[in-house]
């Protein structure tokens, strides 16, 4: 396991810590040759309790998946992950992300923004995620919305919303 470059704390109070998450570190139930990243921000910072006075370590308050990088959230408290927990529950927090991605052979009939509908089926034995059209008994209904922010010769720049937020969206 390597160490944590503390610069890569963006901000941090009582109640939460935000990091710059690398690919390759877990947010929860790291697996081997992963940076765990509770466990490592436990070290960092003092550990508080919870009502019954158990330990309550830094804990994620939403995930982004190991190969990802970006901004990631940590409650300090039990109080402060309840709070953080309902803000992206009532809407009043948005996760926002930016992507690079190849023009697609389509781009002629891309909204320059838009919301997408479709269906995601899980294969969680081999934890893959499919994408369909259809609605199914064993899908789920994933929503984003996208906005192309930028493009270059072979490149977009894109900002993308995740409504849902569903498993490998």
């Amino acid at each position: 396991m390597s160490s944590f470059d503390t610069s890569r704390i963006l901000y941090s109070d009582e109640s939460c810590i935000i990091i710059n998450k690398k690919s390759g570190e877990a947010m929860e139930g790291a697996g081997t040759n992963q940076l765990n990243l509770p466990e490592m921000l436990s070290t960092l910072f003092p550990v508080s309790t919870n009502a019954r006075g158990l330990p309550f370590s830094p804990t994620a308050v939403h995930r982004i998946d190991v190969p990802v990088t970006g901004c990631a959230l940590f409650a300090r408290t039990p109080e402060s992950l309840a709070f953080y927990n309902t803000c992206f529950a009532e809407g009043k927090a948005r996760k926002i992300y930016w992507a690079v991605c190849e023009i697609p052979p389509n781009m002629g009939t891309l909204a320059e923004s838009d919301k997408l509908v479709h269906w995601i089926s899980v294969d969680a034995r081999h934890n893959k995620s499919y994408v369909h059209t259809d609605e199914a008994a064993d899908r789920k209904q994933a929503i984003l919305r996208y906005r192309i922010v930028g493009k270059g010769d072979r490149y977009l720049f894109v900002e993308v919303e995740l409504i849902t937020g569903r498993h490998h969206q």
